[in-house]
């Protein structure tokens, strides 16, 4: 990809969504997948997330994307309500979290293309994630433990 082509991607806006789920013993864990093609987004797990789409003359908020890239990515059904928002880089990158309840997924949905996403998906614990998960957004770990008051786990 050339450069040029690369700041054009790069300048369209995106969201997406971090499950979060606390199990008995009080830790936590976040849903994850991995791409089924680097086309979308490279090799390593990483948070659900998509452009922010228009259609029928209206743009999608970036609360409506998060919540649809988590169902297509992840199967996991979340609601705008269920949105904490943790990140938002320049309002064009905007990432939340969603607690839910337990770590039931329906498996990858396909996209508006008809095209699964999600190679595989996983469920970390938050020390996990910070260190396996795409490098550039293992900070987001730190805000989800600001968000919900999480110290370090290990």
């Amino acid at each position: 990809m050339s450069f040029k082509l690369y700041l054009e991607y790069e300048a369209r806006e995106r969201a997406g969504a971090m499950p979060v789920y606390k199990d008995e013993d009080g830790k936590y864990y976040v849903a994850l997948m991995k791409p089924s093609d680097p086309k979308y987004g490279g090799t390593a797990y990483q948070v659900a997330k998509g452009q922010i789409d228009t259609k029928n003359g209206k743009k999608e908020s970036p609360e409506e994307t998060a919540v649809k890239e988590v169902w297509q990515e992840l199967g996991i059904k979340i609601k705008e309500s269920d949105l904490i928002k943790i990140w938002n880089r320049n309002k064009m990158m905007f990432f939340y979290i969603a607690k839910v309840k337990n770590k039931n997924s329906s498996g990858p949905q396909p996209n508006e293309h008809g095209q699964i996403e999600t190679e595989s998906i996983v469920w970390w614990d938050l020390d996990t994630a910070e260190k396996k998960m795409r490098d550039w957004q293992r900070p987001l770990v730190k805000e989800v433990r600001e968000a919900l008051g999480i110290k370090n786990e290990s």
